[in-house]
């Protein structure tokens, strides 16, 4: 069961991640409409890349996806 659960937010962030293209998961959502938690982690995965990659990789859709992951956002 859980593997099946596994195998299902996998292709829903793959989905997320390839809808949002160049943008990027991060990029394509205003922080200033989330709330609670979710806007914490939100923009402490921002923060984070900024902190690591610099700018550049701060608008790498692949490094967002990845941290979006790590945050629990996708």
């Amino acid at each position: 069961m859980s593997n099946k659960y596994q195998e299902v937010k996998d292709d829903v962030a793959s989905r997320i991640v390839s809808a949002c293209g160049r943008t990027g998961v991060l990029n394509a959502v205003d922080n200033d409409k989330l709330h609670g938690d979710v806007k914490i982690r939100h923009q402490a995965a921002k923060d984070d890349i900024k902190k690591r990659f610099g700018e550049d990789g701060a608008n790498d859709p692949h490094i967002q996806a990845i941290w979006a992951r790590i945050y629990g956002l996708i």
